[in-house]
């Protein structure tokens, strides 16, 4: 990657010419307890956030080469010449690296940022389609179709390496910030944007993380799923085709017309939910209240549903709506992205 070739050669050629002038100077003066304070306190500062996330290279060049010119010192005749011969290697080697990186068939960090984004909505979509899929179905279809289930795994865990995305996607920002100009924003790309989108994927990805749990779990009766399905499937297929409808805005930086349709039908699917949900509760208060002597003379029905199967229903709708607001959100965001994508052309 081009910016993460200079990020590197600009952090090393710094750190060289720093340390190597610092090292002739301690030899010269003979300040062998500055040489050990400079060199521990470098050390020292590579492990702060900041330091670590853009100059760990450029502190790790500066704690070897700093060492190698003052130890040196004792056995090159001419200081001044070893110091001023690696500067040159460096600067010399740095060029190539950057002119090779930039010229040579360049891999733009930038580029693989707006791919990894539109990999990881992807993944998002066919993870929550699988898990309430996986969920809803019929206990007696659990057997069936063996090659499809075994297909449906890899999309099951797909959000995981959404989860883990963060320290790769700073990376590819910070290596971005020092490509030179390139594509239709030139130098005003909207990286804290990406980095914004990022972070809300995670969040989603952590909804479906938490309806892993569920699916896992024990299942809910076999008429409550059925009771449910529908308004779970809709409510979930449509928040994933706003999710495939997003990554075709970011790749093509065009607005849908088919968003605002499937967010129209995400709203009647939620208040289809809280309408069902209501129902369900309402139904199992009447049964509660059936007296004792009504069930045991068969004029009542016992429909108490079990606690477990209940709260399980109603912590996967609660999931299924949370869902839908980040959906919302992730929607603002890439308006936001396209909108200066447009204003950039």
């Amino acid at each position: 990657m081009p910016g993460a070739t200079i990020c590197k050669c600009v952090n090393r050629t710094t750190a060289t010419f720093i340390a190597g002038a610092l090292g002739v100077g301690v030899h010269w003066k003979h300040l062998p307890l500055l040489c050990f304070v400079t060199a521990s306190s470098t050390t020292f500062l590579r492990f702060l956030p900041s330091v670590k996330k853009h100059f760990d290279h450029g502190a790790l060049i500066f704690i070897f080469t700093y060492i190698l010119i003052s130890v040196s010192g004792y056995r090159v005749p001419d200081l001044f010449d070893f110091a001023q011969h690696r500067l040159s290697n460096v600067a010399i080697g740095t060029s190539i690296c950057v002119v090779t990186s930039i010229f040579c068939c360049p891999v733009w960090a930038g580029n693989e940022l707006h791919s990894l984004i539109l990999n990881n909505m992807e993944k998002l979509a066919d993870s929550l389609d699988a898990y309430v899929t996986v969920y809803l179905r019929d206990d007696a279809d659990e057997d069936a179709d063996d090659m499809k289930k075994e297909a449906s795994k890899e999309k099951l865990v797909g959000y995981r390496s959404v989860l883990d995305s963060m320290s790769t996607e700073e990376s590819l920002v910070n290596y971005a910030r020092w490509e030179p100009a390139h594509g239709c924003f030139s130098f005003k790309h909207p990286w804290k944007d990406y980095l914004e989108l990022g972070a809300l994927l995670r969040s989603y990805a952590n909804c479906i993380d938490a309806l892993s749990g569920i699916v896992s779990d024990t299942k809910a009766p076999a008429f409550l799923k059925r009771q449910f399905s529908t308004v779970c499937l809709k409510l979930s297929l449509n928040s994933s085709a706003v999710l495939r409808e997003l990554v075709v805005v970011v790749r093509t930086s065009a607005e849908s017309p088919k968003i605002g349709l499937r967010l129209k039908e995400m709203c009647v699917a939620v208040q289809e939910l809280h309408n069902g949900l209501n129902a369900l509760s309402n139904q199992n208060a009447v049964a509660t209240e059936t007296k004792p002597e009504e069930l045991s003379e068969g004029k009542g029905e016992s429909n108490v549903l079990p606690f477990v199967a209940i709260v399980q229903l109603v912590t996967l709708s609660s999931l299924l709506i949370e869902i839908v607001a980040r959906t919302e959100k992730l929607v603002k965001a890439v308006n936001i992205l396209a909108h200066k994508v447009t204003s950039s052309e």
